[in-house]
């Protein structure tokens, strides 16, 4: 992921062991679309969540290059992936990220942080 991020400018307050970057595409972008496939949760609006089929695959796509930076795979990470599911190759292979992410403002487009801690 580091060659994916750059650190944020103003990083105001963050904790001792937080890891605090903003992503940027391989050819300097920091504007992004963000496409999955999952569904969005019908109470908490703007959350991200699994089908039925298959887990949640969330990818940032550079709004200039259409290259794709992988964000989350639910088969990969998570704790259901690293300690109990077993997810079969058809449920790997076909979660195709044709949903694109709209926030409640209409927007499509974002400037993507992350913060580990």
């Amino acid at each position: 992921m580091d060659s994916c991020t750059v650190p944020i400018d103003n990083m105001g307050k963050y904790l001792k062991f937080e890891w605090k970057r903003k992503l940027q595409s391989l050819s300097g972008g920091n504007k992004f679309r963000i496409r999955y496939y999952g569904q969005q949760h019908r109470s908490f609006a703007g959350l991200l969540i699994a089908k039925e089929f298959a887990p949640l695959l969330v990818v940032a796509v550079d709004v200039i290059t259409d290259r794709e930076i992988l964000l989350f795979d639910g088969c990969k990470h998570g704790y259901n992936a690293m300690f109990c599911d077993i997810y079969t190759k058809d449920q790997i292979e076909n979660r195709v990220t044709e949903n694109l992410y709209v926030d409640k403002n209409g927007n499509e487009v974002f400037q993507i942080s992350l913060s580990i801690s």
